[in-house]
């Protein structure tokens, strides 16, 4: 599975907002990998936008899934989302982003990171690939972290 996007990291409190608001927090992906130099370097690589070949040496990871079913409650939460701030889509040969729709790719090439999740959403689900989950709430209206924000070092764990 790959998501729509990149979420370096999200706050406990903010991802604790977002299943309040029924998104869904999978389990944990590619454990057996680990957080290893050599799995570091694969995430770094595809941030990078260089070529990693498939998903296989990813570290550790969770999906942030916010499906339309899900109603107005969780899109107008979206709107305004400061972790959308943080959202990535690095093009990168074997990261097998999904596709964006038409609407949302249009929003994202505008720099509007909450419209393309929102459009995202209204097409049927966005998907965000989450490295990091802990640290301090963001700024909702700003999308800001305060100075301690979470690293991406440690696998995300449900709050």
């Amino acid at each position: 599975m790959a998501g729509h996007f990149i979420l370096k990291s999200i706050t406990t409190p903010d991802l604790a907002t977002a299943l309040d608001k029924s998104a869904t927090w999978s389990v944990l992906q590619h454990k057996d990998v680990g957080w290893t130099a050599a799995s570091r370097a694969v995430l770094t690589r595809a941030l990078g936008g260089q070529a990693i070949g498939n998903r296989d040496g990813l570290p550790p990871h969770r999906y942030l899934e916010c499906k339309a079913s899900a109603g107005e409650k969780l899109e107008e939460y979206l709107k305004r989302a400061g972790w959308a701030d943080l959202l990535l889509r690095p093009n990168s040969a074997g990261l097998g982003l999904r596709v964006l729709s038409t609407k949302a790719a249009a929003a994202w090439a505008r720099g509007d990171r909450n419209g393309a999740l929102v459009e995202q959403f209204l097409h049927g689900t966005a998907a965000a690939v989450t490295t990091a989950c802990g640290g301090p709430r963001s700024t909702a209206e700003s999308g800001a972290l305060t100075r301690n924000s979470p690293s991406t070092t440690q696998p995300p764990t449900p709050p």
